[in-house]
C-alpha cells in the first residue's frame, strides 16, 4: 500500500540476522492485512469471470497452471474445466488435486491483480494452504515457486484421498476437547475462534462427533468440510517422507527471500522469525492451525487492522470478527459478480485513505429512485407464467403461502435448534458479539436438498451455501409451475 512503513530488523543471533519484524512500526492507520483462505470456498465458477475480463488474473492463472501441468500431467483450464470457456463436471472437487492447486493458483492470482491496481498488504496471514499465497505476496519466493509448491502440495495430498474428513464446530476449545473424548482417531484440526474450531478424523470418528453436537443439549453447530482428507493430523504422516523430498528439491534451486513485509504464521501463532522452509512447509500441514491467535497477535501489533480476504468467498470474516477485528473486505462472494466485487474491494481500500487504481469506467452501477418522483412504467406487457416460493411458516409454494396470508398466521418463531445455538449468542442488554432477539422468521427443511436432481455431486452439494441451494430449488418450482420441461 502506500502507507509509508519504517521497520526495525532485529538481530538476535546469526539465525535471526536480517529477518523483518514488526517490534517497531510507524504506519498511517489503518493498516491492510491480506488474510487468505483455506481449503472450503472452492466452487465451480470462482475466477471465471475475472480470468475472461482481467488479462493480468489470467497470465497469472496461465503461468501457474503451466507448472501444475508440468509436475503432473494435468491443466485445470484445459483438462479440468476451472476457470476458462470449459466447465468441468461438478465432482471436480472430489479430487484433492484439484481443490489444493485451484484454491492456491486463484489467491496467487488475485494477488497479482490486486498489484495491479496499485494494492498492496502492510502484514500478510493465511490460514493453512493459504500460507503458500500468503509467502508470496510477502515476497518470499516469486510465482514460479509459489505454484511448484502448490502442484507439490496438490499431488501429495492425492496420495491422501479418503484418508478422514474434517467437521466445522461452533464451539471453544475447551468445548471442542469435551467433544472428543471417547471419540478416537479424531484431533483438533485448527482453533479459528473463541467460538469455532475444526475436528479431524477418521470418517467414523467425524460421523460420531457430529452425533455428538446433534444431541449436546443446547445442540452445537457442525458442518462438515468439503474435503477428503484429515488435514492437521497424524492421518497425513503417510506422506511425510514424499513431500518433504520433492519440496527439498523445489528449495534446491529456489531463491527464498526475507519478507518485504511481517508474515502472521498459523503455524506458529505469532509472527514469522525464521526462514521458510521444507520443514516449515510439512509443519503447515502437519500441525493445527493456530488462527485465533495468529489474528490475535496481529491485532495485538495492528488494532486498527483492515482484513482484505483473498478467496473465492469470505469464509474467515465471521472469525476475525470474533477474534475482535472489523469485518475484512472480500476480494470476491460467490453470490456477486466478481468485476464488481473486485471493484467494490477497491473502493473500500480507497475509502480508507490509501490510493488503488480504481477503474473508474467499470463501477457497479447502482440505480437510486427518488421517493417523490414520478414512476415511469415500461409499456411492454410482462406476462408471469411460472411462480415458485419459499416462506417462513412453511410457505413452500404460492398456494401455501396464499392460505398463510388468508388465515393471517405468524411466522415468527424461536431460533430453531439445527441453526444456532440462541443461548450461547443471546443477551438481553445490546453486547458486541451477542443477539438481543432469539426469536426470527426460518425456513422449513433447508438441510434437504436433492443434490442428484440438479446433477451435483454430494460434497459440492455440501460445500454450498444454503441459499444456493434454495435458489435452485425455487427455480426448479417456478419452471414446474410453468410446464417448461
Amino acid at each position: 500500500m502506500v502507507s509509508e512503513i519504517s521497520a526495525q530488523t532485529t538481530t538476535q543471533g546469526d539465525n535471526a540476522k536480517g529477518r523483518l519484524t514488526p517490534d517497531l512500526l510507524t504506519l498511517s492507520p489503518p493498516s491492510v492485512v491480506f488474510i487468505f483462505s483455506g481449503q472450503g470456498p472452492q466452487n465451480l465458477a470462482m475466477g471465471r469471470e475475472l480470468y475472461r475480463e482481467f488479462p493480468v488474473f489470467r497470465d497469472s492463472i496461465d503461468a501457474c497452471d503451466i507448472r501444475l501441468k508440468k509436475a503432473s500431467g494435468i491443466s485445470l483450464v484445459r483438462d479440468v474445466g476451472l476457470f476458462g470457456a470449459e466447465v468441468g463436471a461438478p465432482d471436480v472437487f472430489d479430487s484433492p488435486m484439484t481443490v489444493v492447486a485451484s484454491l492456491a493458483f486463484l489467491q496467487i492470482a488475485l494477488v497479482d491483480l490486486l498489484r495491479s491496481f496499485n494494492v498492496e498488504s502492510d502484514a500478510t496471514v493465511g490460514h493453512s494452504l493459504g500460507e503458500i499465497a500468503m509467502c508470496y505476496a510477502a515476497g518470499v519466493f516469486d510465482r514460479t515457486v509459489a505454484a511448484d509448491i502448490a502442484a507439490c502440495r496438490s499431488i501429495a495430498m492425492s496420495r491422501l484421498d479418503g484418508c478422514g474428513e474434517m467437521l466445522a464446530v461452533g464451539a471453544s476449545a475447551a468445548t471442542s476437547l469435551a467433544l472428543l473424548r471417547e471419540v478416537p482417531d479424531a484431533w483438533i484440526a485448527a482453533v479459528d475462534s473463541p467460538r469455532a474450531v475444526t475436528l479431524a478424523g477418521k470418517s467414523a470418528a467425524i460421523e460420531a462427533l457430529s452425533r455428538r453436537c446433534n444431541a449436546a443439549d443446547p445442540p452445537i453447530f457442525s458442518k462438515r468440510v468439503s474435503v477428503s482428507v484429515a488435514y492437521h493430523t497424524p492421518l497425513v504422516f503417510d506422506i511425510k517422507d514424499y513431500y518433504l523430498g520433492a519440496l527439498t528439491n523445489i528449495f534446491a534451486t529456489a531463491d527464498i527471500r526475507r519478507p518485504r513485509t511481517p508474515v502472521m504464521s498459523t503455524v506458529l501463532g505469532n509472527w514469522l522469525d525464521q526462514p521458510i522452509t521444507p520443514e516449515y512447509c510439512w509443519e503447515n500441514v502437519e500441525r493445527p492451525v493456530l488462527f485465533q491467535q495468529a489474528i490475535e497477535s496481529i491485532l495485538a501489533t495492528y488494532p486498527d487492522a483492515m482484513f482484505v480476504e483473498i478467496a473465492p468467498h469470505p469464509v474467515l470474516s465471521g472469525y476475525v470478527q470474533e477474534c475482535g477485528g472489523r469485518e475484512p473486505i472480500a476480494a470476491m462472494h460467490r453470490m456477486k459478480k466478481e468485476s464488481d466485487q473486485i471493484i467494490g474491494a477497491l473502493q473500500a481500500i480507497e475509502d480508507l485513505g490509501h490510493a488503488p487504481r480504481v477503474p473508474r469506467d467499470a463501477e457497479p452501477v447502482v440505480e437510486v429512485t427518488q421517493l417523490d418522483a414520478p414512476v415511469k412504467h415500461a409499456s411492454t406487457d410482462i406476462a408471469i407464467v411460472g411462480m415458485g416460493c419459499r416462506f417462513p411458516g412453511g410457505a413452500n409454494d404460492p398456494d401455501e403461502y396464499w392460505q398463510f396470508l388468508l388465515e393471517g398466521r405468524d411466522a415468527i418463531t424461536k431460533v430453531p435448534p439445527n441453526r444456532w445455538s440462541y443461548a450461547a449468542y443471546h443477551s438481553p442488554v445490546n453486547v458486541p458479539g451477542k443477539i438481543v432477539s432469539i426469536e426470527g422468521g426460518f425456513l422449513d427443511d433447508i438441510e434437504s436438498f436433492d443434490a442428484a436432481e440438479f446433477g451435483i455431486s454430494p460434497a459440492e452439494a455440501r460445500a454450498m451455501d444454503p441459499a444456493q441451494r434454495i435458489l435452485l430449488e425455487v427455480t426448479h418450482q417456478a419452471l414446474e409451475d410453468a410446464g417448461v420441461p
